[in-house]
């Protein structure tokens, strides 16, 4: 559940941000992150959404 939680919670912040729209913000988020699983995870979700 905590996981799913996180994904969700992922997948609104970047589509509030609009970073979904641009994928080359979302290429920059995908490279420069600390948390690379979870922007992974959030990248097939949206692509499956």
């Amino acid at each position: 559940m905590d996981i799913a939680y996180r994904i969700n919670g992922t997948r609104q912040t970047l589509k509030e941000r609009g970073i979904a729209a641009s994928p080359l913000n979302l290429f920059f988020r995908l490279t420069n992150t600390s948390t690379p699983f979870q922007d992974i995870i959030s990248l097939r979700m949206m692509l499956l959404s």
